[in-house]
């Protein structure tokens, strides 16, 4: 159970992480994207 939580918030973290990282360096994405580019990676 830890080991899935763990997972869990790594995986929220880095999601989070990526999106700031693309809108930071201002690429038109919008709200979301991120997430969906992140998964399909």
């Amino acid at each position: 159970m830890k080991k899935i939580l763990v997972v869990l918030l790594t995986f929220l973290s880095i999601s989070a992480f990526s999106q700031g990282f693309l809108h930071r360096n201002g690429q038109n994405i919008e709200d979301g994207k991120g997430h969906i580019l992140f998964l399909e990676v």
